[in-house]
C-alpha cells in the first residue's frame, strides 16, 4: 500500500502556486478546516512546509507521544501533539526531572520537523533503544564534566574519575579483546570513504551554519549531522578531487589534492574514469557557492555512529603562521 503524507493548507485556498508541485502530489482533501488537506506520497522537506505555510498532519500524529533526545546531551522532550482552534496541530514539549516538570515549551510543527531533520532531535524508541541506553550509561559523567567546567577538577583528575566510573561498570572494559579497544581497534579499519556515486557522506558543521541556506560565513567545528550525494570529478587541470554535499538546493563543496604518487596514479588512469577515493586523514578544503573568502579547512576523522556502523566527519581548522590549527570557536567572521 502506497504511503500518504497529510498536510494542512494554512494561508491560502488550494489553487496554482499555493502547494508544491511535483510527482508526489496525489490529491486535495477538503476536511474541517478553512483550506483543507494535500495529500502527498512522500514527505515534504521543512523548507518547503515554511515556504507554502503547511502544517504537518501524518508526521506529528507519528510522533504524538513520543520522546526526543536532544543531540549531544542527555536532555530529553516528551512531545504531545495538540490542535488549536482552527484545527493545525502543534507540540507541547515538555521537559521532566523525574517525574517533576522543569521546563514546557510550545512548538510549531515545522519546527519539529526541522529539528529531526537536521538531527538536532533524535527520536527514542523507549522499547528498545541503542541510544538511549547510551545517553544513560553516560550521563553519569555528567558531574565529572560540570566539575572540570567549574574548577574543582583538573583535566587529569576527571581521566582517573571517568576510567574508575568506567572499571566500576564492567572490569573488562578496558580488556584488549572484550571492551573499548577493540572498538577503538574496529575505526582504524577500512578507512576509504566510498565514493559511489549514491553513497552518502556525513559532515558534522556548526550550529551557526546549520542551514547552509542562511549563508552563514563560517564553517566550523560543531554537532550539527547533514547528509548529501556524494559525486566524483577530477580537474585535469588543478588535480583536484571533488565531492559535492547537496541536501534539498544546499551545495557545499570539499576539495582535497591527491599525494604525488595518487596524482601520477590518477592522470595515467584518466582515459578509465578512475578518480582516487578520500581517505580518512585527508585535509580538505570548504568552498560556499565557490566564494574564496568563505573557505575552510578541515581534516577527515572516522566516528561510531548509533544509526550507521560508521560515519566521517570533518573538523573544521583555520590557517595560521604556524600551520593549521583547531579552529576557535569564539573567533567570529575570520576571513580565509
Amino acid at each position: 500500500m502506497m504511503s500518504e503524507y497529510k498536510y494542512h493548507l494554512t494561508l491560502r485556498p488550494f489553487g496554482i502556486g499555493s502547494y508544491p508541485k511535483n510527482d508526489n502530489f496525489l490529491r486535495f482533501e477538503k476536511d474541517e478546516t478553512k483550506f483543507g488537506v494535500l495529500v502527498y506520497s512522500k514527505r515534504i522537506d521543512s523548507e518547503k512546509i515554511d515556504h507554502y505555510s503547511l502544517s504537518p498532519i501524518t508526521e506529528i500524529e507519528q510522533i504524538d507521544g513520543k520522546k526526543v533526545n536532544v543531540s549531544k546531551t542527555s536532555d530529553y522532550w516528551h512531545l504531545k501533539a495538540v490542535k488549536n482552534p482552527q484545527g493545525y496541530y502543534f507540540i507541547e514539549a515538555t521537559q521532566y526531572d523525574d517525574d517533576e516538570v522543569i521546563d514546557k515549551a510550545t512548538i510549531t510543527t515545522a519546527d519539529v520537523i526541522r529539528n529531526i531533520e537536521i538531527g538536532r532531535w533524535i527520536l527514542v524508541d523507549e522499547n528498545d533503544s541503542d541510544l538511549s541506553k547510551a545517553i544513560e550509561i553516560e550521563t553519569e559523567h555528567k558531574q565529572t564534566l560540570e566539575d572540570v567546567a567549574s574548577g574543582k577538577l583538573t583535566p587529569d583528575e576527571a581521566i582517573i574519575e571517568t576510567v574508575k566510573d568506567h572499571l566500576e561498570e564492567s572490569p573488562d572494559y578496558y580488556d584488549s579483546e572484550k571492551g573499548l579497544p577493540a572498538m577503538e581497534e574496529r575505526l582504524k579499519e577500512d578507512d576509504n570513504i566510498p565514493t559511489e556515486t549514491y553513497g552518502s557522506l556525513q559532515l558534522q558543521i556548526n550550529d551557526l551554519h546549520k542551514e547552509i541556506s542562511k549563508r552563514s560565513d563560517l564553517i566550523r567545528q560543531g554537532q550539527l549531522d547533514r547528509f548529501g550525494i556524494l559525486q566524483k570529478e577530477f580537474d585535469d587541470l588543478s588535480n583536484e578531487r571533488n565531492i559535492l554535499i547537496r541536501k534539498q538546493d544546499d551545495l557545499l563543496k570539499l576539495k582535497s589534492k591527491p599525494a604525488m604518487e595518487e596524482r601520477l596514479k590518477s592522470e595515467s588512469e584518466l582515459n578509465k574514469n578512475i578518480t582516487p577515493l578520500f581517505k580518512v586523514g585527508n585535509f580538505v578544503k570548504y568552498e560556499i557557492d565557490d566564494m574564496p573568502t568563505r573557505t575552510a579547512y578541515g581534516q577527515i576523522v572516522k566516528v561510531m555512529d548509533f544509526d550507521t556502523e560508521f560515519a566521517y566527519r570533518v573538523d573544521a581548522y583555520f590557517k595560521n603562521d604556524s600551520g593549521k590549527v583547531l579552529f576557535d570557536q569564539e573567533k567570529n567572521n575570520e576571513v580565509y
